[in-house]
This record gives C-alpha cells, sequence and structure tokens, in this order.
C-alpha cells in the first residue's frame, strides 16, 4: 500500500480490521481595546456641547492542525493514555491537515451633540475604519453621519398644550461601511485540493483556484435618511413613534456563481434602495383599583428595489438554480417561474389552449405571459419575493394584587416560501398529503398535477411550488404572582415570585411545512424550504427567591 509522503510500503492494510486515532489542536485568540475620551460643557443660557473621541482594534488569530492514522498491526487500547498519532505504525496510511487565518478591524471617531435648552439638537459623526479584508489601498474608508432634533413642546408657544407631554420631530443622515459581507483575504489567489491522479504506485492530489479573487474588492457603502415623530400624551399614557428610512446599498459585498467557471466570484457589485416605514405605539395605566395594563403595538413596511447591477443595468443573476432571479427595477432575488393556471384535463382541450412540449392531460396549465400560444421559457415571470415586506408584532401587560400576564406576538405578511422538498422524489412512496388530491382524470383536479414523477413538465419552478409566507405567532405567554412582603417577612425572603411561561405557544400559518420562517440565506436565492427544522414549544415553570 502506500505510505506516508506518497512512498511505498510493505504493510499490508485490510480495511475491514484496523484501529485509528486521531489527534488536533485548535487555538483561537481575539485581542480588542477600546479608548474614548469625553468633553463636556455648558455655557451661556441653555447651551451644552459634548465631544467624545476615541478609537478601537479588534484582532483575531486562529490555527488548527489534525492529524489521522490507522493500524492493521496493533490494536490501539480505547483509553486516553495512548490517544496519540505515533502509537499507531507510522509506515500506514494517515490524514493530515492544518491552516489558520487572521483578521483586524481599526477605526478612530469623533462624535458631538449640541442642545441648546433640551430644544434644539444637533450631532455629527465622523470616522475612519481600516478592515484587513481588503487590499491595502482599499483598506480605509471615511464615513459619518448628521442629525438634528426640534423637541417642539419646550417651544414657550406649546407650554399650554396640557394634552400633549413630549413631541420631537428628528431627521438624519448618515453614510456608514460595511466589511461582514466576506471571508478574509478574498483580494488574493487561494487554492484548494481537486481531483487525485495516479502515477505510478503514488498518488497524487491537485489543486485548483478557490475562487476568483478580485484585487479591486473594497468597503460596502450603506447612505441613508431618517426622518421620525416622538409623541407622549395624556399623562403619558399614550406614546407613539413614527420613523421614515430612505437607504441605498451600493458596491454591495456579494458572491456570485460564474459561468462554465466552478469557482465563485466574490465582488462588488450592484446598488439596492430600500425604503419603509417604522411605527410603534402603546398605552398604558394604573388604576384606583390596583389593576394595571398595557398595550404596544408595532408594525413596519419596507420596499426594497434593485437600482443597478454593476455598470450594466440590465444584468442579471439566477439564485438557486435559476428559481430566484436579480435585475434592476425588481425586489432583490425575487422568485422567477411559470404562473400555474390549473391542470391539463383532455387532449381536446390542450388543442384550444397553449402548452408546453411534450405536455399531457394531467400536467400543470402555466399561463402565457408573453400570448404567443405556447408555452416556453420565455413566459416565466416575477412570481412574488421571499422577503416579508410587512411585519408587525403586539404584547399586553395586566397586573392585579400581585399578579401579572404578559402575552406577546409577532407577524409577517407579502412573502412566498418555495417549497422546494416537493421537487425531490427519492422513491414512488412517501409523498405529502397534498398529493392524495393528485389528478387521476378528467376533472379530478384541476390544481395537483398527475402522480408520475416521470412528467418533467410538472417540476418546472411555477406557482405550484409557492405558498404565502404569512404567518402570526404567539411567542411568549406567561403568568405570575409575587408574593405580598407579609408574607415573606417569617421566612427571611426579601422577594419571591412564582411563575408559568410558554414560548412559540402557537402559530397561524397557511405553509404545510414544519415552519413559516424559512431561511434566506443568501439573499440572491434565498426562501426555500428544504425541510426546516421545527421551531419547539417550550415551557418554564419557575420561582424566583431574593434573600
Amino acid at each position: 500500500n502506500l505510505g506516508e509522503m506518497g512512498g511505498a510500503t510493505d504493510t499490508t492494510f485490510d480495511n475491514r480490521q484496523f484501529t485509528s486515532v486521531s489527534q488536533g489542536q485548535e487555538e483561537y485568540r481575539k485581542f480588542q481595546q477600546d479608548h474614548t475620551l469625553t468633553w463636556d460643557k455648558k455655557f451661556g443660557s441653555g447651551h451644552r456641547l459634548t465631544a467624545v473621541g476615541g478609537f478601537t482594534t479588534v484582532y483575531n488569530d486562529n490555527t488548527g492542525i489534525s492529524g489521522n492514522r490507522r493500524d492493521t498491526t496493533l490494536n490501539i487500547p480505547n483509553s486516553p493514555d495512548f490517544w496519540y498519532i505515533d502509537v499507531a505504525n507510522i509506515n500506514n496510511p494517515g490524514n493530515y491537515s492544518g491552516g489558520g487565518g487572521k483578521s483586524s478591524i481599526a477605526g478612530a471617531f469623533l462624535r458631538s451633540n449640541y442642545a441648546y435648552k433640551n430644544r434644539y439638537l444637533l450631532n455629527a459623526t465622523l470616522r475612519r475604519d481600516g478592515s484587513s479584508k481588503f487590499a491595502p489601498e482599499n483598506r480605509w474608508g471615511t464615513f459619518g453621519s448628521v442629525g438634528a432634533g426640534w423637541v417642539i413642546s419646550e417651544e414657550e408657544f406649546f407650554k399650554n398644550t396640557e394634552k400633549i407631554n413630549f413631541l420631537k420631530l428628528r431627521g438624519a443622515w448618515g453614510k456608514i461601511g460595511n466589511s461582514n459581507g466576506v471571508p478574509d483575504n478574498l483580494y488574493q489567489p487561494g487554492v484548494t485540493n481537486a481531483a487525485t491522479a495516479i502515477f505510478g504506485d503514488n498518488i497524487y492530489t491537485s489543486v485548483q483556484a478557490a475562487y476568483t479573487p478580485d484585487p479591486n474588492l473594497h468597503w460596502e457603502i450603506v447612505r441613508g435618511i431618517d426622518l421620525g415623530l416622538e409623541l407622549r400624551a395624556l399623562d403619558n399614557r399614550f406614546n407613539a413613534e413614527f420613523n421614515w428610512y430612505d437607504r441605498t446599498t451600493a458596491d454591495i459585498l456579494t458572491s456570485l456563481e460564474q459561468q462554465n467557471i466552478s469557482q465563485r466570484l466574490f465582488t462588488n457589485l450592484g446598488k439596492i434602495t430600500n425604503r419603509g416605514i417604522e411605527i410603534t405605539t402603546g398605552w398604558s395605566e394604573k388604576l384606583e383599583s390596583g389593576f394595571s395594563y398595557g398595550i404596544n403595538a408595532n408594525f413596519s413596511y419596507n420596499k426594497n428595489v434593485v437600482n443597478s447591477i454593476g455598470d450594466n443595468i440590465n444584468f442579471q443573476i439566477l439564485g438557486n438554480g435559476g428559481v430566484n432571479k436579480t435585475e434592476s427595477g425588481k425586489s432583490i432575488g425575487y422568485f422567477y417561474g411559470y404562473r400555474q393556471i390549473g391542470v391539463y384535463q383532455t387532449p381536446t382541450q390542450m388543442q384550444n389552449m397553449p402548452y408546453y412540449a411534450n405536455a399531457l392531460p394531467g400536467d400543470i396549465t402555466y399561463a402565457d405571459i408573453d400570448g404567443n400560444d405556447t408555452i416556453n421559457t420565455a413566459d416565466r415571470t416575477y412570481l412574488g419575493t421571499p422577503f416579508p415586506p410587512y411585519s408587525y408584532g403586539a404584547s399586553v401587560n395586566l397586573g392585579y394584587k400581585g399578579f401579572d400576564l404578559l402575552v406577546e406576538g409577532q407577524g409577517v405578511a407579502g412573502n412566498k416560501i418555495y417549497t422546494q422538498r416537493r421537487t425531490s422524489n427519492f422513491a414512488t412512496l412517501n409523498y405529502e398529503a397534498n398529493r392524495l388530491n393528485a389528478w387521476a382524470g378528467p376533472g379530478t383536479s384541476n390544481i395537483e398535477p398527475i402522480l408520475d414523477a416521470t412528467r418533467g413538465n410538472n417540476f418546472l419552478f411555477s406557482t405550484y411550488y409557492l405558498e404565502p409566507g404569512d404567518y402570526f405567532r404567539l411567542r411568549t405567554v406567561q403568568l405570575g404572582y409575587t408574593f405580598t412582603q407579609l408574607l415573606l417577612k417569617k421566612a427571611f425572603i426579601k422577594q419571591a415570585r412564582v411563575y408559568v411561561s410558554g414560548q412559540n405557544v402557537l402559530t397561524w400559518s397557511k405553509v404545510t411545512g414544519y415552519s413559516p420562517e424559512a431561511p434566506i440565506g443568501s439573499i440572491l436565492g434565498g426562501g426555500a424550504d428544504n425541510g426546516i427544522y421545527p421551531i419547539p414549544s417550550t415551557y418554564t415553570f419557575g420561582i424566583n427567591l431574593t434573600f
């Protein structure tokens, strides 16, 4: 057989009888330092200026080495005293590997805040950041932000407004950098093991490029505007906050699949805009009877649009085998495929409508998007987005004479989930329950196609494989009781509370999988359900004691 370093040995190796030993060591080191200096000064009549300067550095280092050797001549004892590679015969084959990495970031900043009588507010930040992920000439970036606020409720003309306790308008513009979208050192070439070949009695492993390096890799830039309003009213029982934002991300750090090349390209590509609103509101009150309650709700809406991809506004990126598509003018990574409008019932019916090549009764009927009386790849279209544009939540707090109740819920709406798990056919058994309604003859189904794995047209990506991702989940339900001091005094206990709590108690959704929260993964090819692990419901009983 072959021994270490490709040299032939005279040791016979039997895969059926051997013992092996493995040994490895990994080290992770992180060094971080943060330093700040604050200057605060009040002057004049109501003026206040605060300045903060500082810098931070983070250094990460990791190394690892491992080895494994098998032996057919020695029965290595199952004891830690013998778990070393040298115990095995050095002429027997082994596997050895090692590696490591280093990365660092550094930054310095200066931030100032100005206030006049807590009525007019100004702030500005300037920072300089560097990352080892980029080439030296692209390593550093300059970022900053400015903001202003007006506390209207502090104005003299507002003092007589009894119903409103606090009212503030605010706005901000900022520019920040991001370097977290890619691994380290991608601006330099890298190699990885590839195919093996036999020359004489030796086996050699080849290497190939691990990725396509981009020497121009640089910071991803996010520019944004935020406008908001904050309100407290009716003796601070009511509160509300409204925020509108417009954020554009340019030179996005991402990885791309390349045509006819197995290596991925990590690069800066495109510009995306996110616009939306965020609203939170609440009401809390404590009554004379000792009963207290609080109700809070939040809602947000976000619209995502791809402004451009690279230097070509017509350039397109496909993800997850063509299921997702990214192009200018639409949301990133949207679902792209055919639109199901029914199931072909009879040959006569098919003669009077467009159909795909080789289609037969029982196959899915697709919409003729381009209107040319035939179904082909040109009929693929926008089918929805894996990113929920709407998200919302609510909570209720109740309290009365030591008892307290908390109920929290959260949900999303407007997105789609790709049931990719249904496209795999490992056997003619164990189909999902929806296939019990499969087409079995004219009039039997206009949704579920025939149960025949050879009908390839039915496995084309279409709305048949999409489900609404809307859901509302009861995240937390907790009931507790806090004992009065009169009951605890003799037991030398300062405070005691018992509670029972449930997490992820109920979920309302139309998805057929285990969870409506499909993983996004890559933003260019996310939203696929390949068998999501269900989120467990957890029930807890506890006692909190303070002595």
